[in-house]
């Protein structure tokens, strides 16, 4: 293992210091670990929700004979079952 290191090593001669500092660290495991990230979202064409706006009243329209036919359904009923 240590030839491997040793052959790793001469090959970085050239490099800027930097850079062997970077491959070093690749090669070795060592190397810190930072991570950051931003998310940003504007809907433009907010298609969903138009949607579920012309949805709304079109699904109450259809909703409403069946409603009161249950209504009618119930007040028919015999109290006593």
């Amino acid at each position: 293992m240590g030839e491997s290191s040793g052959t790793a090593r001469a090959y970085l001669y050239g490099l800027s210091s930097g850079a062997r500092l970077a491959v070093r660290q690749l090669a070795e495991w060592t190397y810190p670990e930072y991570s950051m990230g931003a998310t940003f979202s504007l809907p433009v064409f907010n298609r969903t929700a138009r949607a579920d706006d012309l949805r709304a009243p079109l699904e109450t329209q259809q909703a409403e004979p069946a409603l009161q036919r249950m209504r009618s359904s119930l007040l028919i009923r015999p109290s006593g079952r």
